[in-house]
C-alpha cells in the first residue's frame, strides 16, 4: 500500500509540473512576413513589414529588433513595445513597420571639404547581410518601469543585399561659383558704366 501511496504521490507531482509547463508554454509571439530580402543601395533607407500575433490566452508585449548580423544597420523609427491582445490569430496579425538605413560600401573621393564635387567609386558591387528578424515577448513596459526583460522569442529570415552605384563627380557645385561670380562681376560693372555715363 505504501509503494501506491508513494507512486500516486510521483504522478501527482509530475502531473502539476505538466500544467506549470504547459501555461508556461501557452504563451508566445507568432510572426508572419511577405518578404525575407530586399536590395538597397548603399546609404539608402528601407522599411519592412512584419505582422505579430498572439494565438494564446494571455495578453502580451513583442518588440521586434534585428540580429547583431546588421549592427552596422541604422534603425530610423524606434520600435516601441507592440501590445497584441490574447487570441489573435494568425489572419488577425498586427503589422509593426521599421526602417533603416543601409551602410555606404562605396569609395569616395572628394574635393571640397570630403563632402562636395565628389566622385563614387565601388571597390565591389554588392554587399550582402544575412540575419534575422527577431520577435522577443517583452514583459508589460507600465509594470516593469519601461524595462523590457524578454520571455520568449520567434524569428524570421533577413537578406538584405547592399548595391554600390558609381557615380562620376558632380561638377555642378563648380557652375553655380562660376556662375555666381560672373553675375557680382555683370554688377560690378554695370554700377561703374553707371556711375562713369552720370560723371
Amino acid at each position: 500500500m505504501k509503494k501506491i501511496n508513494l507512486n500516486s504521490r510521483k504522478v501527482g507531482l509530475i502531473f502539476v509540473m505538466l500544467i506549470m509547463f504547459s501555461s508556461f508554454v501557452l504563451a508566445g509571439p507568432g510572426v508572419k512576413w511577405s518578404r525575407e530580402s530586399a536590395l538597397v543601395e548603399g546609404g539608402s533607407k528601407d522599411c519592412m513589414t512584419y505582422s505579430v500575433y498572439n494565438p494564446w490566452p494571455r495578453d502580451s508585449f513583442f518588440k521586434i529588433s534585428l540580429s547583431e548580423d546588421f549592427e552596422d544597420f541604422k534603425i530610423f523609427n524606434k520600435i516601441d513595445e507592440q501590445f497584441v491582445p490574447q487570441n489573435t490569430m494568425s489572419v488577425d496579425a498586427i503589422p509593426v513597420e521599421f526602417c533603416f538605413k543601409t551602410p555606404k560600401i562605396c569609395e569616395y573621393d572628394c574635393w571640397l571639404f570630403d563632402k562636395f564635387i565628389c566622385e563614387q567609386n565601388c571597390p565591389e558591387e554588392r554587399k550582402e547581410f544575412t540575419g534575422k528578424v527577431v520577435v522577443n515577448e517583452v514583459s508589460d513596459p507600465a509594470l516593469s518601469g519601461g524595462g523590457s526583460a524578454t520571455r520568449m522569442s520567434v524569428s524570421a529570415p533577413l537578406t538584405v543585399r547592399v548595391d554600390c552605384v558609381p557615380r562620376s563627380r558632380n561638377y555642378s557645385l563648380i557652375y553655380i561659383f562660376v556662375v555666381l561670380i560672373a553675375t557680382v562681376l555683370l554688377v560690378i560693372n554695370l554700377v561703374k558704366n553707371k556711375k562713369n555715363k552720370s560723371g
